[in-house]
């Protein structure tokens, strides 16, 4: 009985720490694609804007990377971006 009650605990503490490492505006800000379309409608999208986007969080990883790669073709960036996810 002691076993089960004592995995049962553990697997509550894993739900709990997914659950906080992997909310939804850690993962992906709450105006992260209009800022990144404003920097790129506006001509201000440069590398100091695609270093700060990558650091930023996952998806502007994935998002600086799609810049960075937008000049070689839409397979090369396509590529880029699933290896980067």
């Amino acid at each position: 009985m002691y076993p089960i009650i004592l995995c049962s605990i553990l697997a509550l503490a894993i739900i709990v720490e997914r659950l906080w490492a992997l909310r939804v505006n850690k993962i992906s800000p709450r105006n992260l694609i209009a800022q990144v379309w404003g920097w790129v409608k506006n001509g201000k999208m440069d590398g100091k804007k695609v270093k700060e986007l990558r650091d930023s969080s996952p998806l502007g990883r994935v998002l600086a990377t799609g810049l960075i790669n937008a000049k070689h073709g839409r397979d090369i960036m396509k590529e880029a971006i699933v290896d980067t996810a």
